[in-house]
């Protein structure tokens, strides 16, 4: 028999588990989304007068750094301007975020923003800008509910401090939820761009070039890697997965960074802080009251990458942490008819494929390293891992290019920019599977925060819990898990 059949026979059992993952899924998001014959939004399809109220509820805990861009990029938006009220919710911040957003209130902030990476001029704002303080950090969902009390608006928006909003983006939003009346709320799109990001001195100072406009930051080969990888993972995550999500009736998550509400059906709701990932359980909370959750394809806003594994790790294991505990409120949903597609096929699905199926590949990972041990080949295993790293490229190049037809020409220009990065989503993609899984293991020993310790800090304090790990824990497969994930973190 030669090796290639050899290799079929051997390791087409251990491509099951991929294909089922990631295979399955992309086919359906590419074929149901490309199907839909995607429509786009004009803005101007309502009248002035016929738009209503917002509010825009920004929290923001020592944001002084960024805070002004994101006012700035709202004072910026196709909206008229008098029916927006800004409220920006400082919770405790011991930095100047205060003093910025004060600034911008008397009208003496800084008049340019980058977005992206192009300079623009920020005329005087028309609408009004509040400052409220929650309290000495008591978190962001008692900040959004606060926002959420003094907000006037027939429309609620709640938008990240970081994010910087395309021109269009509240309009777009609106004219979205004008045109689905049964839709109570709405996420747009997140997409990355490194442009954001600016260098700054050695006491985090933003430096700027002779006109007074911030440098931007030139990333290193590393930095580069990680954050085309994940502007490809957003792409493919906002411009797919979620529009397939609508399109099945199945959108399950509002994104923090930019969402809007109707006035009726946020008014009777709180976010909640029994979880970090409040932007998750809020959405569930509006499925328990029969409330549509949409997605507005042309409502986009950009958020900065992560460039260093310490905060891409605490990034990921604070998402997977979050979605742990909202499921566990919100179990009742799971498996039910009540909630049609969501709860028959969406959020099942969201468990089997992102949890149960994982520890699988988990097993994998070590016993694949050992076949060689037991009489295997090691030409065939390494063969069979060209074969799964050609089966993930492939994919991500068909998701990549059906997300091409769908974007507008500025994300075009960017996914043309980052295309050749589809070969290293691949090795970008184990990276996060690992960090994930880690947070899968330490949500069952910690308490919930909303911060998270980055992986490489507090060495002495790591060895010593991988240490009483081992000792007390490496009977069981589960705490041998957690110890190398915690070496593996060191």
């Amino acid at each position: 028999m030669s090796p290639f059949l050899y290799a079929l026979l051997i390791w087409g059992v251990w491509l099951i588990i991929p294909v089922i993952i990631d295979g399955i899924g992309a086919l359906l998001r590419v074929s149901s989304v490309l199907v839909s014959r995607r429509r786009w939004t004009d803005p101007y399809k309502y009248a002035d007068v016929d738009l209503p109220t917002v509010s825009i509820i920004v929290p923001a805990y020592n944001e002084e750094k960024i805070i002004e861009r994101c006012i700035n990029s709202i004072k910026l938006q196709e909206y008229p301007h008098e029916k927006m009220e800004i409220l920006v919710i400082d919770d405790g911040s011991v930095d100047a975020t205060r003093q910025v957003v004060l600034r911008n209130i008397e009208g003496t902030g800084v008049k340019k923003v980058k977005i992206n990476g192009t300079f623009l001029s920020v005329d005087e704002f028309n609408g009004t800008i509040n400052l409220f303080t929650s309290g000495m950090n008591k978190g962001k969902s008692n900040a959004l509910n606060l926002g959420i009390e003094n907000a006037h608006g027939d429309i609620i928006f709640t938008i990240d401090s970081d994010a910087v909003l395309d021109k269009f983006a509240i309009r777009n939003m609106i004219v979205y939820l004008l045109d689905h009346p049964t839709i109570g709320a709405a996420c747009g799109v997140i997409e990355i761009n490194e442009h954001l990001i600016d260098k700054r001195d050695e006491d985090g100072r933003i430096v700027t070039d002779a006109e007074g406009h911030p440098v931007e930051e030139k990333l290193s080969l590393f930095e580069s890697l990680l954050a085309k990888s994940q502007f490809l993972e957003y792409l493919n995550a906002f411009r797919l997965g979620r529009h397939y999500q609508s399109l099945i009736n199945s959108e399950y998550m509002l994104s923090g960074a930019f969402s809007a509400f109707k006035r009726a059906v946020i008014k009777n709701l709180h976010y909640s802080e029994l979880t970090v990932a409040e932007d998750f359980d809020i959405s569930l909370d509006l499925h328990q009251q029969g409330v549509d959750v949409g997605f507005a394809p042309d409502a986009k806003v950009w958020v900065e990458p992560v460039i260093d594994t310490g905060s891409l790790y605490a990034q990921r294991l604070r998402w997977r942490r979050g979605q742990l505990e909202v499921m566990g409120v919100h179990k009742n949903m799971v498996g039910s008819n009540k909630f049609g597609t969501l709860g028959r096929i969406g959020l099942p699905s969201m468990l089997m494929l992102d949890h149960t199926l994982a520890f699988p590949r988990i097993v994998w990972t070590f016993i694949i390293l050992m076949f060689p041990l037991f009489g295997y080949s090691s030409r065939i295993v390494a063969l069979y891992f060209v074969m799964l790293f050609v089966f993930h490229v492939v994919f991500d190049i068909m998701q990549t290019l059906a997300a091409y037809t769908i974007s507008d020409k500025e994300t075009k220009k960017g996914i043309e920019n980052a295309f050749q990065y589809v070969l290293i989503l691949p090795f970008f993609r184990l990276l996060v599977f690992y960090f994930r899984m880690s947070g899968y293991l330490v949500v069952f020993k910690e308490p919930q925060k909303w911060k998270v310790s980055t992986p490489f800090s507090g060495l002495r304090e790591q060895m010593a819990t991988v240490q009483h790990r081992i000792d007390g824990g490496a009977s069981n497969i589960m705490g041998f898990l957690y110890s190398v994930f915690y070496l593996f973190r060191v």
